[in-house]
């Protein structure tokens, strides 16, 4: 199985998947700087609200994790109105100059935030800081404890790093901390799916689809779970499901192949099988599966 897509959480939410969507734009686009974003500010009164993004419409993820947004929807988001957007935004574009240029115009408003903290860190793992990333991750706690995104950000530099019983403690401490928080799930279910623990897997993401029923990137995981349970009708289900150009993918074509196969649509499984995009890791998997479904 390739590597879990697992999500930095930013507000109640932001980047930091490793999944690629299928359109290759840049997620800043049409994101415009103004003199005003680096203005300096005065306090801002903390309220939870502002730990989601407003989106109109798309992935119930997409208001909290911006790698889940494309570039239209982006421009949504990225706004003047909203300088810790502007600034993820720019973090994301790779323009970490000007991202920390803003969080240091924004300071004296934001400063009790726990967002702004939670913020920093994540442009800085983007920036590929992790040490510099964990100490505004745990900044963010002092400034409120058993914050959400703060506790899932640290989960994934866990992840990152090997230490999955440390990701799953503060995955499930994250998920438990705010109900609302959608990411922390997310990531925990991927979590129990690379560790074989597939039951616990497809529970949440079946709690977290009956909550949004077209989120692609929890209904592959759906799907990946009941392959790896042997239910096979109910993984091809799900597979057929996900739209055409996501097929392509290894952790979709491969398994939805196999599921087809094991439903006796061995034609289906063959053409799935042979437009999947094989990556180095898959390529074992796939020439069992060739071998097998092509006899």
């Amino acid at each position: 199985m390739k590597a879990i897509p697992l999500m930095i959480l930013v507000t109640l939410g932001s980047c930091g998947s490793n999944s690629k969507k299928s359109e290759s734009t840049d997620p800043a686009a049409g994101v415009k700087l103004s003199n005003q974003d680096f203005k300096k500010s005065k306090p801002v009164a903390y309220t939870p609200t502002q730990d989601r993004y407003s989106v109109q419409g798309g992935s119930a993820l997409g208001s909290e994790t911006l790698s889940q947004l494309d570039s239209k929807t982006m421009g949504q988001v990225a706004t003047d109105k909203d300088p810790m957007s502007v600034m993820m935004a720019q973090c994301y574009r790779g323009d970490f100059e000007s991202a920390l240029k803003i969080a240091d115009s924004i300071f004296n408003s934001f400063q009790k935030h726990p967002s702004y903290w939670n913020q920093l860190g994540s442009c800085h793992l983007l920036k590929g800081n992790e040490r510099k990333a964990l100490l505004f991750y745990n900044k963010s706690l002092e400034v409120k404890a058993n914050y959400a995104p703060a506790l899932n950000n640290i989960g994934v530099i866990y992840k990152r790093n090997g230490q999955d019983q440390k990701a799953h403690v503060a995955f499930d401490k994250a998920s438990k901390s705010s109900r609302f928080s959608k990411t922390p799930r997310y990531n925990l279910a991927y979590l129990y799916l690379h560790n074989g623990i597939a039951e616990k897997a497809f529970t949440l993401f079946s709690s977290l689809l009956s909550e949004n029923p077209s989120e692609i990137e929890v209904l592959i995981g759906a799907a990946n779970s009941s392959a790896l349970t042997g239910r096979w009708a109910q993984a091809l289900e799900l597979f057929m499901r996900v739209p055409d150009q996501y097929r392509s993918r290894s952790d979709v074509g491969l398994n939805m192949s196999l599921a087809a196969y094991q439903m006796n649509k061995r034609d289906v499984a063959r053409q799935i099988l042979s437009n999947t995009k094989v990556s180095d890791v898959d390529r074992g998997y796939f020439a069992q599966l060739s071998k097998v479904i092509g006899e």
